[in-house]
């Protein structure tokens, strides 16, 4: 049996999606019994030096597992990362997710964005059909002028072309790959995207 969370479904997660500041959040997680569980934490941070702890209350047990609940607001926008810390009879560990299923010691941090509980979408944007664009890859108008690029830096000829996400000999990730769209080949295409 494996412990259950998804941040997209709202039986763990309320709201779905973003939050809004000051808005309460409420976060379920689902832990075998035979784990025997004693606490539960969630573990929420930010980038720039904030770090909040917050205890989960069991609020009940069925078919082989304890069900355990927090609730939680934020008072400042932006982009958090959060985790689990379990605390068990025999060991303690850290809960991270691994695609939409989680695992234990390792994997990637959940996200939740907090924004301006005054936002409201635009009006003339409300049941749009946005189109967006990544522009180095959409069209090549004129070929730019490479001079004062940063290096090094690949160039690639044809837009399908995978990019090179591997780390380099001393570890870094540089994403340098340029595929030569730019605001010309957008321009030439205006006709296509109104269209």
């Amino acid at each position: 049996m494996r412990i259950l969370f998804d941040s997209r479904k709202e039986k763990y997660k309320s709201p779905f999606g973003c939050i809004r500041r000051g808005e309460k959040c409420v976060l379920s997680i689902d832990i075998p019994q035979s784990c025997k569980t004693s606490s539960v934490r969630l573990c929420i941070f930010d980038e720039i030096g904030f770090r909040m702890l917050m205890p989960f209350y069991k609020v009940g047990c069925s078919e082989g597992y304890e069900f355990y609940k927090t609730e939680f607001a934020l008072f400042h926008t932006g982009l958090y990362f959060y985790y689990f810390k379990i605390e068990t009879e025999e060991s303690n560990f850290s809960l991270y997710k691994q695609g939409s299923d989680t695992n234990i010691e390792a994997g990637d941090l959940w996200q939740i964005t907090c924004y301006d509980e005054n936002y409201d979408t635009p009006e003339e944007f409300k049941g749009r059909v946005m189109y967006q664009i990544f522009p180095d890859r959409f069209s090549i108008g004129k070929r730019c002028s490479l001079a004062g690029k940063l290096e090094p830096f690949t160039l690639h000829d044809n837009t399908n072309d995978i990019p090179r996400f591997l780390p380099d000999e001393n570890g870094r990730i540089l994403n340098n790959d340029f595929y030569g769209g730019n605001l010309d080949g957008i321009r030439l295409r205006l006709p296509y995207i109104k269209e």
